[in-house]
């Protein structure tokens, strides 16, 4: 038996059919291509947001505790008393390389702090317009003790996208009770 070879139609018959075929294998392996590399992208983009959120809730943390170990420090004379005078320059500085330890961590981003004792002069009061902070003299709880308000924003900022800011505000109190104990409390976060 002998074995036929196509002719030339046949035999490009089957060329086209390979080549439409290969053709068709190309287009679904670049468009499955394209979304894995956007389910890639996706993925790092939800990681990236969960790494800053996750680095500004810490260093949010560093922050209020900075204040908490130092509100004694800060709290000088009659700081506390209904009477105590506006103050002058009410954004207190966290030191020099405070964020050191976050910086080690998360080398990509910068961290910034701003803490803002809510008891300023009418000098104050156009940042304070611009910040959206309000004036709060301290007040006296009903069990005697006195307390001063405070808000404290932490900013992370990622060093390749300076438009890529991801802030905590937390309103803070600082109460000093009848004994002259001195204590923090986080009354508000805002993210």
């Amino acid at each position: 038996m002998e074995v036929k070879k196509p002719t030339g139609g046949k035999q490009g018959f089957v060329i086209v059919t390979v080549l439409i075929f290969g053709g068709v294998l190309m287009i679904c392996a670049s468009l499955a291509f394209q979304a894995a590399t956007a389910m890639f992208e996706e993925n790092n983009i939800s990681t990236e947001r969960l790494r800053i959120e996750n680095a500004t809730a810490q260093a949010s943390a560093l922050a209020e505790e900075w204040l908490r170990v130092n509100i004694k420090d800060i709290a000088k004379g009659d700081y506390f008393a209904i009477s105590a005078e506006p103050v002058e320059s009410p954004i207190l500085d966290v030191p020099k390389g405070f964020f050191q330890i976050m910086t080690e961590e998360y080398p990509s981003y910068n961290f910034s702090c701003q803490t803002i004792d809510l008891h300023y002069t009418d000098k104050f009061t156009a940042s304070a317009d611009k910040l959206r902070i309000p004036r709060i003299p301290p007040v006296e709880t009903p069990g005697g003790a006195i307390e001063r308000a405070y808000i404290q924003k932490v900013t992370v900022t990622p060093a390749k996208n300076k438009n890529a800011a991801y802030t905590y505000t937390k309103s803070l109190r600082a109460i000093k009770d009848t004994s002259g104990d001195i204590r923090c409390i986080v009354v508000g976060i805002t993210d």
